[in-house]
């Protein structure tokens, strides 16, 4: 085995790891199309990763200004 650049990848088939091949392909793609046409197994697309939801919480009770605590009340209470 003769190892030629950098990275150098050798994949090894099952039932056949004395005579592994390989993979000449230097980005992801050519990398998984490699894969695709040499693994033993069927391949299978991974699934699409789920957007992250964020989660949100109401006020509690005590963080609620009550309405006599608001600022337009306050407002009010001074034109009096």
């Amino acid at each position: 085995m003769k190892v030629e650049g950098y990275p150098t990848l050798y994949f090894y088939p099952a039932n056949k790891k004395k005579s592994p091949v390989k993979c000449e392909a230097r980005d992801e793609e050519g990398v998984i199309k490699f894969l695709k046409e040499h693994t033993t197994y069927p391949w299978v697309e991974p699934a699409a990763p789920t957007p992250k939801v964020e989660e949100t919480t109401a006020p509690k009770a005590e963080e609620t200004p009550k309405p006599e605590e608001t600022p337009a009340t306050e407002e009010k209470k001074s034109d009096l």
